[in-house]
């Protein structure tokens, strides 16, 4: 992990090309981000996630741009949205609840066994740790959108 327990993800030049027309904030952030203690876990349900113009040092995270959401909405976003009956979009805030968790872990698990995407297999990846943690800790998953 980097500063702050937060990784960055780029799509490559090439698959960047392709969604190109479609981002209306290509610049845009968008974060999954873990707390790990009960006050990150009390800022995260406000919104509240930064402190001093960064993201607290207590939660750990995953930050992508516009592209990368385009890029998983359909081949991973969709799938936890219907296993977990929530609704990851990027006009939304999202919380994965300790009791989502589970389901969202097995779907991850289906899709990355079930893909040859390398760039889809790098994200669910970095994504399952994500929640692997939160649910070895016991806290809550946050989609900042």
């Amino acid at each position: 992990m980097s500063k702050n327990n937060i990784v960055f993800f780029n799509l490559s030049d090439e698959k960047k090309a392709s969604f190109k027309g479609e981002c209306i904030d290509p610049a845009h952030e968008y974060r999954i981000l873990v707390p790990v203690n009960d006050e990150a876990t009390e800022l995260l349900y406000k919104g509240e996630i930064y402190i001093n113009g960064e993201i607290s040092n207590d939660m750990t995270g995953l930050i992508f741009y516009e592209d990368t959401f385009y890029y998983m909405e359909s081949k991973l976003f969709d799938f936890i949205n219907v296993e977990c009956d929530t609704l990851i979009n990027m006009y939304e805030e999202e919380i994965l609840d300790t009791d989502q968790l589970d389901k969202a872990i097995n779907i991850i698990e289906v899709i990355i066994s079930n893909t040859d995407d390398k760039t889809l297999l790098q994200f669910a990846q970095m994504l399952l740790e994500l929640l692997n943690l939160a649910k070895r800790i016991r806290t809550i998953v946050g989609f900042c959108f």
